[in-house]
C-alpha cells in the first residue's frame, strides 16, 4: 500500500478497519449464539476508495449496531483482512432481501468473535474514542475505520473482553497459556495474563489455566471452553458423574437422556453419543459447551415435533 492520503483515511493514519453489522438486516445475533466458533470470512461492504484500500494482514473489527434488544451493540469480533475485496452474492440468511440484493462486494476476512463484547456504552464513556467515526456517524461508510491510537486502545479493551472466566469457579483472573518453542520476545506487547507454558504439553493440550481452582482447559479463539472427553464435558458443566450430567439434561429437557463415550477405530474415545428421547446424534471431540447445548436443544425440538405429529395423526 502506498503512503498516500485518500479522503479521510490514509495508509499512514489507518489503525484498523471496522466492519458494521445491522442485526435487523443480517441475523448476526443468531450466528454468535449458534455458531460462536465459526469465523467471519467475508462481509458486505460498499465499493469505494476505502474498500479498495483493504489488504491482507490489516487488522479488522466487527461492529454490531442496533437498539440492544437482540444483542448488545458494540465490538464483537477481531481479526485480520485476508485479501482484497471480491465481488460476491448474498447468502440465504439475510433478513432484508432488498439489502441482500444490493450486497455485491465483500471484504475477505478472518474474524473471530470475542468471549464478550466491547460495548458501545463503554466506548462512549472512554475519552480515547471521542472522535471514533462509528460513534459520531453511525450511518456512515462501511467499512468504517480507526486511527492508530484508537486501534491501539481498542485492542487493549478487546484483549480484556476476550480474557474469559473459569468455567468451573467463574474466576475472571485466568491465564492464557502459550506452549511451544517461542522465539525471544514472542509475547512482547501481550497483556500480563498471557504466559509461556513451556515447550512440551504433558497430556491433553490446554491453553487456559485458573490459578484459583487449578483447572486447565482448552478454549477456542473466542475464549469458549472446549471438551475433549466426556470427563471434561462433565467438569465444564459442573457434574461429578455421567449420571449427574444426564440428570442435568433431564431437568432441561424433561425427557429421557443418555450420554456415553464412543470409541474410534483404535479403541480410543473419539466421540460422544447423545440421545434425547427417541432422537440421537454422535458428536466428535473436541466441541465447545455452546455446541453441545445447541445440539441438545435441536434434538429436543425434533422430539417435540415428533410428538406433535403423533398427536395430529
Amino acid at each position: 500500500m502506498t503512503d498516500q492520503t485518500v479522503g479521510l483515511v490514509s495508509a499512514a493514519s489507518l489503525g484498523a478497519w471496522l466492519l458494521k453489522a445491522n442485526p435487523t438486516i443480517y441475523p448476526i445475533a443468531e450466528w454468535i449464539q449458534d455458531r460462536p466458533d465459526e469465523p467471519v470470512t467475508s462481509w458486505s461492504v460498499q465499493r469505494n476508495y476505502r474498500s479498495a484500500m483493504m489488504e491482507a494482514g490489516q487488522p479488522v473489527y466487527l461492529w454490531i449496531s442496533g437498539d440492544g434488544r437482540d444483542i448488545e451493540p458494540g465490538v464483537w469480533g477481531y481479526g485480520v483482512v485476508t485479501g482484497p475485496c471480491e465481488v460476491g452474492t448474498a447468502d440465504s440468511r439475510w433478513l432484508d432481501r432488498d439489502a441482500a440484493s444490493g450486497a455485491g462486494y465483500y471484504a475477505m476476512t478472518e474474524i473471530n468473535f470475542l468471549a464478550s463484547p466491547v460495548s458501545r456504552s463503554a466506548l462512549n464513556s472512554d475519552p480515547r474514542f471521542a472522535d471514533l467515526e462509528v460513534l459520531k456517524v453511525p450511518a456512515g461508510s462501511n467499512p468504517s475505520f480507526l486511527t492508530i491510537d484508537q486501534a491501539r486502545a481498542l485492542r487493549e479493551l478487546a484483549q480484556a473482553a476476550d480474557r474469559g472466566t473459569c468455567p468451573r469457579c467463574r474466576n475472571g483472573e485466568i491465564l492464557h497459556v502459550v506452549f511451544g518453542m517461542l522465539p525471544p520476545g514472542s509475547l512482547d506487547g501481550e497483556p500480563p495474563w498471557v504466559t509461556e507454558g513451556g515447550c512440551v504439553i504433558m497430556g491433553l493440550p490446554t491453553n487456559r489455566h485458573c490459578p484459583a481452582c487449578g483447572l486447565d482447559w482448552l478454549a477456542t479463539s473466542g475464549g469458549r471452553p472446549q471438551a475433549r472427553t466426556l470427563h471434561e464435558l462433565r467438569t465444564l458443566l459442573g457434574c461429578d458423574s455421567t449420571a449427574g450430567l444426564e440428570d442435568l439434561l433431564w431437568d432441561h429437557c424433561d425427557v429421557d437422556v443418555h450420554v456415553e463415550d464412543v470409541p474410534d477405530d483404535h479403541d480410543e474415545v473419539g466421540a460422544l453419543s447423545l440421545r434425547i428421547g427417541t432422537r440421537g446424534v454422535t458428536l466428535e471431540f473436541p466441541f465447545s459447551v455452546t455446541e453441545f447445548i445447541v445440539t441438545v436443544d435441536e434434538l429436543l425440538a425434533e422430539v417435540l415435533d415428533d410428538w406433535d405429529e403423533e398427536l395430529r395423526g
